[in-house]
């Protein structure tokens, strides 16, 4: 009985929440987006660039890697705030949701579920997983406004390696002025998947802010009109030239983070 009323408490009076996704934000795998353009071509993506990817008509999306978790490593610079914000529920009960929203659909659940559980150590009584079955923005941007709405939360930290999802929460802070709404914007996942040494750890980007997140959305096509154009050897059109590499490096990140 007890229990059943501290379950019941925490639920009254949870007024922070923390909402994470899943790829490329705490953990890499080796699933892959399909797309096959109208015109047949099939091009494979990795979640990275999917992020960024701007659909074209007739498009057709094939997400089934993403059923199943295949082959995670942990992003450790996110998975450890998430275990502080855990940590520190469990010691002062402040009323922390811990959520992971991922846009994979339902058949994940047991995969993710277990890959937090395995490899990070979280118990799965400590967060909630929603699986929306929607890669568009605006459903995760729907799930926390609904939140807010439900439980009257007062203060949220949202983690993302999408600058479209990023963009789309971002909207709430105009429409809930009065709630703290901080969004970051993950970018560890690329070096995750080359296998490069991972940036000197720290506890999470500040506030990604709109420009931040117009920058990265915009960076491709900005390198691609700069130098990704024409045929003589200075671009890389020559013979014996590569085409130059249009990947932006990664912003220094400042320190902070919230529990």
């Amino acid at each position: 009985m007890k229990d059943h009323i501290k379950s019941w408490n925490k639920f009254l009076f949870e007024s922070k929440l923390r909402v994470f996704d899943f790829d490329d934000t705490l953990a890499v795998t080796d699933g892959k987006i399909y797309v096959t353009h109208i015109t047949g071509e099939r091009v494979v993506m990795d979640p990275a660039e999917y992020a960024v990817y701007e659909p074209q008509p007739g498009d057709d999306f094939d997400f089934s890697d993403f059923d199943s978790v295949i082959n995670p490593v942990e992003i450790k610079e996110i998975s450890r705030i998430m275990k502080r914000v855990v940590d520190a529920e469990e010691a002062d009960g402040n009323g922390r949701k811990v959520a992971i929203l991922t846009a994979r659909a339902a058949p994940a659940r047991e995969s993710i579920t277990n890959f937090i559980e395995n490899f990070l150590g979280i118990p799965a009584e400590k967060f909630e997983l929603i699986t929306l079955g929607d890669s568009n923005p605006y459903e995760k941007k729907k799930w926390i406004k609904d939140q807010i709405d439900l439980f009257d939360i007062r203060d949220v930290l949202f983690f993302d390696d999408s600058p479209k999802n990023i963009s789309a929460v971002d909207e709430l802070k105009q429409e809930y002025p009065e709630v703290t709404i901080v969004t970051r914007l993950v970018g560890y996942g690329e070096n995750y998947r080359e296998g490069k040494e991972r940036q000197a750890p720290y506890e999470g980007s500040l506030d990604s802010g709109e420009y931040q997140t117009r920058a990265r959305a915009d960076h491709p096509q900005w390198l691609k009109d700069l130098i990704g154009k024409g045929g003589n050897k200075h671009t890389g059109g020559g013979k014996g030239h590569k085409r130059p590499k249009l990947k932006r490096s990664k912003s220094a990140p400042p320190g902070g983070a919230r529990e």
